[in-house]
């Protein structure tokens, strides 16, 4: 179990989250690690059964953890493998309390104890011997004294209830983090009707959902803008008491996602005024959820408006935070604002609101949507004075420099920000620009130094390089690929169509 936990753990290193939040994986990373990890977490499993030793609820749950995280649908097959471990687990249970229907209750009480502090009899993965099932946030298995009263019911068991389903527990029980996980994984992979019947099938089972579980709900029905089904849970959420301005705000961005913007701000202005009678007040992600809906919907008048009553003197609404503030400078980049966007990271500094390299980001993203050159004034000035530039930031120059076809980009391969795949990419692809042959095979093989894998990306841009002059490097990429099992896509068909000598190369 622990080992579990330890894969799910290294899933942060895979996503360049957590304490490896300094790393940024390209998509290609992300899905070589997911498989590489979801593949060791199932083999940890295969082991269990292997060695005869019993999986619990932790162990499940564990691993669905693991694999829903990973985007690795047999998830679903853990997911039903685990329910027919608890309609097993419940049997023996039955079992056991009708062939002690005799006992007396100093017997009963002496067996079950005797039961519970033996070793667990090897077993198939499949069988589960277990002293009772454990609920959702269990302690450590307890047994009643025999002197405190006993009452024999189902499975007689002599187990407390408990929140964790503890990591040596005994038994499987399939409890409200299952479906928190499952919920989860139906999210991740986009699985919108399986997340529903999920949390149809959790409150069948007469579990009560809780708040995050709501609030996993409502990230589903963002998804598709479903506000139909997001207003229905959020009257489940009052009926079960576990309304809060967290879930009121969950509602808001499935109204944001779906473009609903009467609804959003109607909503909104009825939290504000407390019309409801909820006693509720909106919070600094309240009115962040509102400017992102009026970024969606294109409406700056109305996301200025909100921010300029975050900013009046003696106002009831919260002060604009860190969010605030990006959210607004993205708000910029519609009307290709950089003025603007530059006076909202002056606003920061006056008011000490921390501003952090990814605000820093979204004031470049706006130069360049802007195609302002003060952008690079902008790079050098985080290199000079902090936060120090991360590669996010560098890609977003190295992009700007590739669209121009600016020389200068071959300085900023080095520097501060160890250069990813991206970049080489971006390297290769302005060496295609200005038909630099020799450029591009220095990228080439000094990313292969860097112990990286070239993707798809890597080898649309080499034969942009070769194509325009039909060389016979062409070839040579195709055979490549094809030893390193990458597919040509549409991409690099239609690279090698916009040339003749493309075109005899693909003949």
């Amino acid at each position: 179990n622990i080992l579990l936990v330890m894969c799910r753990e290294r899933l942060h290193f895979v996503f360049g989250t957590g304490h490896h939040s300094n790393l940024r994986r390209t998509k290609e990373q992300r899905d070589i690690g997911m498989k590489a990890v979801a593949e060791l977490a199932m083999s940890l499993f295969a082991e269990m059964e292997d060695l005869e030793i019993l999986p619990n609820t932790f162990t499940y749950n564990a691993l669905i953890a693991v694999l829903g995280q990973c985007d690795d649908f047999r998830v679903m097959d853990i997911f039903t493998h685990m329910k027919a471990d608890n309609r097993q687990d419940i049997a023996a249970n039955t079992a056991a309390g009708a062939a002690s229907e005799g006992m007396s209750d100093s017997e009963w009480v002496a067996e079950t104890q005797a039961t519970a502090t033996s070793p667990p009899a090897a077993a198939s993965a499949g069988s589960v011997v277990a002293v009772g099932s454990t609920a959702p946030g269990a302690k450590s298995p307890v047994l009643l004294s025999s002197t405190a009263p006993q009452t024999r019911g189902l499975a007689y068991t002599v187990i407390v209830d408990e929140p964790d389903a503890g990591i040596s527990a005994k038994g499987v029980n399939v409890n409200l983090e299952t479906y928190k996980w499952m919920v989860e994984a139906a999210l991740r992979m986009k699985l919108t009707k399986m997340a529903f019947i999920f949390f149809k099938e959790l409150k069948e089972r007469d579990l009560r959902p809780d708040k995050d579980l709501f609030l996993l709900m409502m990230r589903v029905c963002c998804l598709e803008g479903q506000k139909t089904e997001a207003a229905m849970l959020f009257q489940e959420a009052k009926t079960a008491g576990v309304l809060d301005v967290e879930v009121y705000n969950g509602r808001l961005e499935v109204l944001a996602n779906a473009k609903d913007g009467d609804e959003l701000f109607n909503a909104f202005e009825r939290l504000r005024t407390d019309a409801d009678r909820m006693s509720l007040k909106p919070n600094e992600d309240t009115y962040n959820v509102v400017l992102r809906g009026c970024y969606k919907l294109q409406v700056p008048e109305k996301a200025l408006a909100l921010y300029d009553t975050m900013t009046q003197p003696n106002s009831t609404a919260p002060p604009p935070n860190t969010e605030t503030y990006g959210v607004l400078i993205d708000i910029a980049s519609l009307s290709k604002d950089t003025k603007m966007a530059t006076n909202y990271i002056l606003e920061m500094k006056r008011r000490r609101v921390p501003i952090t390299i990814a605000t820093y980001c979204r004031l470049m993203y706006c130069f360049v949507a802007a195609d302002d050159a003060g952008i690079v004034s902008i790079y050098d000035e985080l290199r000079q004075h902090g936060p120090p530039p991360n590669l996010e930031a560098a890609v977003i120059l190295l992009r700007y420099y590739q669209v121009k076809q600016n020389p200068a980009i071959i300085t900023k391969t080095s520097g501060p920000v160890e250069p990813d795949l991206e970049c080489y990419n971006i390297m290769l692809e302005y060496c295609a620009a200005i038909g630099s042959h020799q450029k591009s095979f220095k990228y080439f093989e000094e990313l292969k130094t860097r112990g990286m894998a070239a993707d798809i990306h890597t080898y649309n841009a080499l034969i942009a390089v070769f194509a325009p002059t039909g060389s016979d490097f062409v070839f040579k990429v195709f055979e490549e690929m094809q030893e390193m099992k990458i597919a040509p896509n549409h991409v690099t068909f239609s690279i090698l169509m916009k040339h003749k000598l493309g075109r005899q190369c693909l003949a």
